[in-house]
């Protein structure tokens, strides 16, 4: 018999760590894309309303062209994981941060978690106690 976390047939042991992790970071990430618009339409609202919706868009998509450049798995310049995981957290509590000194509690809040949770993450599933489920054999 053979076991279903190694074959990846099933989402247990090894492989539910993986997989649970990456779907954690993967929420993460998307706090960090939201949290980014969020501070970009909070900082350039005052100026005006285009301003605004302009500066969340910017925001919003810098961080998913960074995001895609140097920290998906499969990006064309991966950064290696210390710097990966110090540079994500690092974002997501600065952010966070910052809107809570703007007065958005409950995004600076979420952003503080998102940022914990992405360093927490990549270090965790760079580690080698975590790693994607091996594919079933043919």
């Amino acid at each position: 018999m053979t076991d279903p976390s190694v074959t990846g047939s099933s989402v247990t042991g090894r492989g539910a760590t993986y997989w649970g992790l990456a779907l954690i970071a993967f929420i993460a990430e998307i706090c960090l894309v939201i949290g980014a618009g969020e501070l970009g339409w909070t900082l350039g609202r005052h100026v005006g309303m285009g301003v605004g919706v302009a500066s969340a868009v910017v925001g919003a998509a810098g961080v998913i062209v960074v995001w895609g450049l140097f920290f998906l798995p499969k990006g064309a310049r991966r950064i290696s994981t210390w710097p990966r995981a110090i540079i994500g957290g690092g974002a997501g509590l600065a952010m966070g941060a910052a809107l809570l000194a703007l007065g958005s509690q409950a995004v600076g809040i979420a952003l503080l978690v998102a940022g914990l949770a992405v360093f927490a993450t990549q270090l965790g599933m760079a580690s080698g106690a975590t790693s994607p489920p091996a594919p079933a054999p043919r």
